[in-house]
């Protein structure tokens, strides 16, 4: 019988792991580790409805990025957020038109972000009204991230600030039912 040696090695411990500012620092989770800088650089996806403790937002989810160690506690950096694709599969409904862009802007902290709105019209629409959504949608999100800085920018998208002003100017062409932005990340 073979006898087997034990080879000395880290005592693994567990790091905090901490949201960002826009979050107010709070306590997302833990992870075991024997060198807490293997973590800088992970990503890490929540729920929001586990930040916000909002149930309508249970089709949400956020993505942080470790971007650094400081007193056995990682500090996070906001990336961006998505809706679950499910969600969109459900709220898609026969006689609606759906309408997608997909397309990269600045904010004024010069970040690059990319950013994909989702409408639904009330009733299906002709390619030309979808065209002139697309446009109009894209015209004014771009001018709005030129406006404001990153943080505040995930703030009022979070709170649906951004969705509801982007609504009411696309309501000028066709009523919209649905006003989502489907992913917002930053690059």
């Amino acid at each position: 019988m073979a006898q087997t040696q034990l080879i000395p090695g880290k005592k693994k411990k567990w790091d905090k792991i901490q949201a960002s500012k826009e979050f107010r620092n709070v306590l997302l989770g833990e992870s075991l580790v024997s060198d807490p800088n293997v973590l800088v650089g992970k990503n890490l996806e929540i729920s929001l409805v586990f930040l916000t403790h909002d149930p309508k937002k249970q089709n949400f989810k956020v993505k942080f990025k470790i971007k650094e160690i400081k007193d056995e506690e990682a500090c996070t950096d906001l990336m961006g957020y998505y809706i679950l694709p499910a969600y969109i599969k459900r709220a898609v409904r026969p006689g609606k038109s759906k309408v997608e862009d997909s397309f990269k802007s600045k904010t004024k902290d010069n970040l690059e972000v990319v950013a994909k709105p989702f409408l639904i019209t009330r009733n299906l629409v002709s390619n030309s009204i979808k065209t002139s959504l697309r446009k109009k949608c894209r015209e004014y999100l771009s001018k709005y991230f030129s406006e404001r800085d990153y943080g505040e920018v995930i703030i009022n998208l979070l709170n649906d600030n951004l969705q509801r002003d982007l609504r009411k100017v696309l309501d000028k062409i066709y009523p919209i039912t649905m006003c989502h932005i489907r992913v917002f990340e930053r690059k």
